[in-house]
C-alpha cells in the first residue's frame, strides 16, 4: 500500500509542475486498483519518479526566486520529503517485522531457559521498592 501511495502522490505533486495530466486510473492516494503485483507496483513507482525528475528539471535559480514561482520549489521539495518519510516507515516496519519473527523463532528457547529446574518452587517477595520482584526458594 505504501508503494502505491508514494507513486500516486508523486503524480499528484509533480504533474501540476510539469503540466502533465495525472493518469486517469489514479483517483486518490491509494493508487489504481489494477496495480496489484510487485512488478506492477515497482513499474508504477518508477514511472512516478520519472515525473518527479521531470518536475525537478524545470527548476532554476531564477524561477525559484521569482514571486509566485517558489511554490514549484516547495512542491518539488515536498515530493522528495514525502517519499522519504514513507520509505523510513517501510524500513522501520521491515525492521520490526524481522525482530518479531526472530523473537517467535527463539521463543521456545527463551521459555525453556526461564523455567526453574524441576522440584524448585519460587515465591515472589514484595519488598515495596521500584526494583523488579525478588524470588526466593521455598
Amino acid at each position: 500500500m505504501q508503494v502505491k501511495h508514494i507513486a500516486s502522490s508523486n503524480y499528484f505533486i509533480s504533474s501540476p509542475i510539469t503540466g502533465d495530466a495525472v493518469p486517469a486510473a489514479i483517483k486518490h492516494g491509494s493508487g489504481p486498483a489494477d496495480v496489484k503485483t510487485k512488478a506492477d507496483m515497482l513499474k508504477f513507482l518508477k514511472e512516478s519518479f520519472a515525473v518527479g525528475r521531470k518536475a525537478a528539471a524545470t527548476l532554476t535559480t531564477r524561477c525559484s526566486r521569482s514571486p509566485g514561482k517558489a511554490p514549484r520549489l516547495d512542491r518539488t521539495e515536498f515530493g522528495v520529503a514525502h517519499a522519504h518519510n514513507h520509505y523510513r516507515q517501510m524500513v522501520e516496519y521491515l525492521r520490526m517485522e524481522s525482530f518479531r519473527r526472530q523473537a517467535e523463532k527463539n521463543q521456545t528457547k527463551v521459555e525453556l531457559q526461564r523455567r526453574p529446574p524441576a522440584g524448585i518452587f519460587l515465591m515472589e517477595v514484595d519488598e515495596g521498592g521500584p526494583d523488579p520482584p525478588v524470588f526466593q526458594e521455598i
